[in-house]
């Protein structure tokens, strides 16, 4: 058998059994229970959780659309004033997980005790000025999180447009603005609604803002997502056939919008060969109104919640006005200090290191079998689970997983697994949800080879698999450790799937963070949030320099 077959039997096996079984046995499931599980979820509370998650997705949307177009197409086309620093504070937001800003905006504008509202009732404001609880708050602070999503592809889309229609458009008399609404603007229509999509994908599956900013209001709202933590932590018959059912809401609504964004995403504008981007437009006045919309972005989705963060990190007593009495260093140590922190830092860090270890051996492996159909099979299979929304992986692997699976060869030897409530579970869950940074990331960098390259070593009787390590991954060696911070930095901060599957002794860094923003102690949550911001700038950082370097 040659090492190309030998690889892609290996690459099958896991990928069937932590991504297609796992999958398969939630679609049987739920197909199973059919029309129990559906007049469960068209009776009870599943029904309005998933009308509130489609709101607050189009919401969010809507709002990443209206941020994420102008700025990215600005970005792109106009001289903007500090572009550079702007660009880079503009996808901030997408570096750390949404939650942390939910947190960052309770301190801002919880009802009684946010800093916005305590302001305005010292300058006489009879009530409070904003309440962020509830589904507007909750489509507020996930549309300015994913904004990013609509801004990149728009950016990129009109950066390798062909300038030939602009140009032509130029030539006949239109100004150079026209010519860019006649003539590029229309080339990025399809990577803004892709973009869209994803959006709205991402809001449907999120997790941790809904549950800060809606199980938590006055008036509890539940979305999708909180729905099925609720119906799995109350674990009766009817609650799991419930979140099955929405479950396969879900998923069904991820493969449509992926399918969709997958298409809107192949219809990219084309470069016509000509190696050279689009003249910057001269527009004085949209260049100064778009420069200010930029700015006022980044000041309220990134400089404002990363200082309302901080500040809340360093205040001793939350309930009181941050002045120089209430201000501490303590609290660092205090946090820090504690042996269950402690434990949750390192179980993340060790859980994150192995997820990206895998997806960078399994992406590298994939790599090796690119050329062959089932390679390219595999690979697209591999990037599926990134789309199907983290509570419903969870779900799957709940009941791939919940018992112990012996395997038993030649009537001698039994293998068993069991992972059920261990960290093993959370590291196949991180590893598999991730898959496809690795998978994106090392097939992009091996297209870009030369294939004369690894030909060449085959001439000089290197069989495929030598020739593939000691020529091809080499050269791919920055997309490989950009795969492995790609897949660490959501991995160590994850808090979707690790709710449903972290147990009382496997509790990670997500999870006590969430508990510290759930139950009351906001400056201790601030804490451990400044150190995911860390991580996420450092990571930001470090990205860019491999960026550079490549």
């Amino acid at each position: 058998m040659s090492a190309r077959a030998v690889v892609t039997a290996v690459c099958a096996a896991l990928l069937g059994a932590f991504v297609v079984l796992p999958l398969g046995l939630v679609a049987a499931r739920g197909l199973a229970d059919g029309a129990d599980a559906l007049s469960d979820l068209a009776r009870g509370p599943g029904a309005a959780a998933l009308w509130n998650s489609l709101i607050v997705a189009s919401g969010a949307a809507a709002l990443a659309l209206a941020f994420g177009a102008p700025l990215g197409a600005a970005l792109a086309r106009l001289p903007l004033r500090g572009g550079k620093v702007l660009g880079t504070l503009l996808v901030l937001p997408l570096a750390a997980p949404s939650y942390v800003w939910a947190m960052a905006w309770i301190a801002l504008a919880a009802p009684r005790g946010g800093w916005l509202n305590r302001l305005a009732a010292a300058l006489g404001h009879p009530a409070p000025l904003v309440d962020i609880y509830g589904l507007a708050g909750i489509a507020f602070v996930e549309g300015l999180a994913l904004a990013p999503l609509v801004l990149l592809p728009t950016r990129a889309a009109l950066e390798t447009a062909d300038p030939a229609l602009e140009e032509a458009a130029r030539i006949s008399g239109a100004s150079p603005l026209r010519a860019f609404v006649t003539g590029s603007a229309p080339l990025a229509a399809p990577a803004v609604a892709s973009g869209t999509l994803l959006a709205f994908l991402a809001a449907v599956s999120s997790f941790g803002v809904p549950y800060l900013l809606g199980v938590a209001a006055v008036h509890p709202r539940l979305v999708a997502t909180t729905r099925i933590y609720q119906a799995l932590s109350l674990g009766g018959e009817r609650d799991v056939r419930s979140a099955l059912a929405l479950g396969l809401v879900l998923l069904a609504l991820a493969v449509v919008a992926q399918a969709l964004s997958s298409r809107l995403a192949r219809a990219r504008p084309s470069t016509g060969g000509k190696g050279r981007r689009p003249a910057k437009l001269a527009a004085p006045a949209l260049t100064r109104a778009l420069t200010l919309l930029g700015w006022a972005y980044a000041f309220v989705a990134v400089l404002v919640p990363v200082g309302a963060t901080v500040l809340a990190a360093f205040t001793r007593r939350f309930g009181d006005a941050p002045g120089r009495a209430n201000l501490t260093t303590a609290q660092f140590a205090n946090v820090l200090g504690k042996a269950d922190v402690r434990e949750a830092l390192v179980r993340s860090a060790a859980l994150a290191t192995l997820a990206a270890f895998v997806v960078v051996g399994v992406s590298a492996a994939l790599g090796f079998v690119r050329r062959t159909r089932a390679g390219r099979g595999l690979a697209r299979l591999g990037e599926a689970p990134y789309a199907v929304p983290g509570s419903v992986l969870a779900l799957a692997l709940l009941l791939a997983f919940s018992q112990q699976v012996r395997l038993v060869i030649a009537g001698r030897v039994a293998l068993v697994f069991d992972v059920a409530g261990t960290l093993w579970l959370l590291a196949i869950a991180y590893a598999v949800k991730h898959l496809a940074f690795g998978i994106r990331a090392v097939g992009d960098a091996l297209r870009a080879q030369d294939p004369a390259l690894e030909e060449a070593a085959r001439l000089s009787g290197a069989g495929p698999a030598r020739a593939f390590i000691d020529v091809a991954l080499p050269l791919a060696r920055p997309a490989l450790a950009a795969a492995f911070i790609l897949v660490f930095l959501p991995s160590a901060t994850e808090l979707t799937m690790s709710v449903l599957l972290a147990g009382p002794r496997s509790q990670v860094l997500g999870t006590v963070l969430f508990d510290l923003a759930s139950y009351a102690d906001p400056p201790s949550g601030a804490v451990l949030a400044c150190v995911v911001l860390a991580l996420a700038a450092a990571a930001d950082v470090t990205l860019r320099k491999l960026g550079a370097a490549s």
